[in-house]
């Protein structure tokens, strides 16, 4: 009863945990995804440095068939929802 009980915790355990770290989308998924969440094109990282300066993010261009691409140099991202401590404080 109690080893029954374990391998249906093991299991369910396992299988939430799969469920949490989803992988981000492909390129190829973002752009018809894009049709209905907000998506931006941010540019490619070619260093693990981190840029100190503000790099503005390009906008989206759509192709005849309705999904949704970037200019060259540039990553499809999906666009991250504003935070609530982001705002002015009164």
């Amino acid at each position: 009863m109690k080893s029954g009980l374990l391998s249906v915790l093991i299991v369910a355990s396992a299988v939430a945990g799969c469920g949490y770290f989803k992988k981000d989308p492909n390129q190829g998924e973002l752009a018809s995804a894009c049709q209905i969440v907000k998506c931006e094109c941010l540019k490619v990282r070619t260093s693990i440095v981190p840029q100190f300066t503000k790099v503005e993010p390009q906008d989206v261009l759509w192709r005849e068939n309705g999904t949704a691409y970037c200019p060259e140099g540039y990553d499809l991202k999906r666009k991250e929802a504003p935070s609530i401590y982001d705002r002015p404080l009164e």
